[in-house]
């Protein structure tokens, strides 16, 4: 964000032919706020913040300190009153800087890029339940990447955290087994996706499950724990809609890190 700041301010007073004019206006406006009334300072300075720095000069299309070291024209210390020329003048810079970086922010925009970001890409998790032993303890501090799935869709095997669809504020750790389209069919200790048996090394402890078979919609996503005894997921409450999906674990660190 800000090289698209820099190039907005560089390229508007080149456009204009216009320079800001510097400080040497703003001291003198302010040279004689002691001696004047608290209303009369308060009307001052107004006028101040309305007129001093954005004067332009003329200086050949030059910008930047060329402009002002070519550009700056100096006058007696004390109160100046703005001509009718250069209060329309004061408008010319600060609009070509605003265009500038609204054409910017349009351009990225279309572009796919991200300018502003208010969501923290990684977070700390902290396993709730043991779940997906032996892969995962109960209360093991992990790190949560909230954007994995900004621009992919969760694939088998991935570890996520999800919002629990039995109470929505409490989040839950589990593993990504059937995805959207596909017909998960559960014997009492195999798994089989579309007809195909799934191996699953990171099943420990199976035990015995209720037979069942679901076939899956286009954003929905069969979930199990690797602890099967003590997981509660998609086989008690169904199908997890993307939508559902805060992030994935996947690492120790960041990706960016």
């Amino acid at each position: 964000m800000t090289g698209f700041f820099w190039l907005a301010v560089k390229t508007a007073p080149q456009t204009s032919g216009y320079a800001w004019r510097g400080g040497q206006r703003l001291h003198s406006r302010l040279r004689g706020f002691r001696q004047e009334p608290c209303v009369g300072r308060l009307r001052r300075a107004l006028a101040t913040l309305a007129g001093v720095g954005l004067n332009p000069v003329r200086a050949g299309g030059l910008a930047g300190p060329q402009a002002l070291r070519r550009g700056f024209h100096r006058r007696p210390l004390g109160r100046h009153v703005l001509t009718k020329k250069e209060k329309n003048n004061n408008c010319r810079p600060l609009a070509g800087v605003l265009l500038s970086l609204l054409v910017l922010l349009v351009l990225a925009g279309l572009s796919g890029c991200t300018i502003f970001s208010v969501q923290a890409e990684c977070q700390n998790f902290t396993v709730p339940n043991a779940a997906m032993e032996p892969t995962l303890q109960d209360g093991q501090l992990v790190v949560l990447d909230t954007l994995s799935y900004s621009s992919a869709k969760p694939a088998r095997g991935n570890l996520v955290v999800l919002k629990d669809p039995a109470n929505t504020s409490q989040q839950e750790v589990l593993r990504v087994i059937g995805l959207p389209g596909e017909t998960v069919r559960l014997t009492e200790t195999q798994t089989f996706i579309s007809g195909k048996l799934l191996e699953e090394p990171f099943v420990l402890n199976r035990g015995i499950q209720q037979p069942l078979a679901r076939t899956l919609g286009p954003d929905d996503y069969f979930v199990m724990g690797d602890n099967r005894p003590a997981s509660i997921d998609s086989r008690s409450w169904g199908p997890l809609p993307l939508a559902d999906i805060v992030g994935q674990i996947n690492t120790q660190y960041c990706p960016n890190d």
